[in-house]
C-alpha cells in the first residue's frame, strides 16, 4: 500500500512540474543618450513570481504591435 502511495505522489509531483509554466525573467536596463551616441547599461535580473503569459510554443512575437 505504501509503495502505491508514493508512486502516485511520484507521479503526481512530475506531472505538475512538466506542465507547469515557465517562470518570467526581467532584465531591467538604463537607455539613454543624446544627438551623437545611444548608451544601454544593465541594472539587474529578476525573475518574477508570476508565470510567462505568453505561448511558449511561440518564440518570436510576428505581431508587430
Amino acid at each position: 500500500m505504501k509503495t502505491k502511495l508514493f508512486s502516485f505522489a511520484l507521479f503526481t509531483l512530475v506531472s505538475a512540474l512538466a506542465y507547469a509554466a515557465p517562470a518570467t525573467m526581467r532584465l531591467d536596463y538604463y537607455h539613454t543618450g543624446n544627438s551623437k551616441q545611444e548608451l544601454f547599461s544593465f541594472d539587474r535580473t529578476v525573475i518574477e513570481p508570476l508565470p510567462w503569459p505568453g505561448n511558449p510554443a511561440k518564440a518570436i512575437d510576428d505581431s508587430n504591435l
